[in-house]
């Protein structure tokens, strides 16, 4: 076998392998969740969360990517089931 050949059958085992590690990395995700603590923003007399206007984005375990952690908790004092997975935009994988 020529290293051409041996360097294809390599990515297809590596690109055989991420669909499942991907899935893998998913299904362990709540071992890395960051409890967000909401009680630090004030709520107004609605019970809504008055939100500063500053974009230091985080990624929710939703995936969706929220403008902060206080329209983050906005979210789950909605009665939303989630948390924040990391601080920063998420990030989505696509395999082809």
């Amino acid at each position: 076998m020529n290293k051409n050949g041996f360097l294809k059958q390599i990515a297809y085992a590596l690109f055989g392998l991420l669909p499942k590690l991907v899935l893998l990395l998913q299904s362990d995700l709540s071992l890395f969740i960051l409890q967000i603590v909401c009680r630090q923003y004030q709520q107004n007399k609605k019970g809504q969360y008055a939100c500063p206007d500053i974009y230091d984005p985080v990624c929710g375990t939703d995936g969706k990517t929220y403008s902060n952690k206080c329209e983050l908790c906005s979210k789950i004092l909605s009665g939303s089931k989630l948390d924040m997975a990391y601080e920063g935009k998420c990030v989505s994988i696509t395999i082809m």
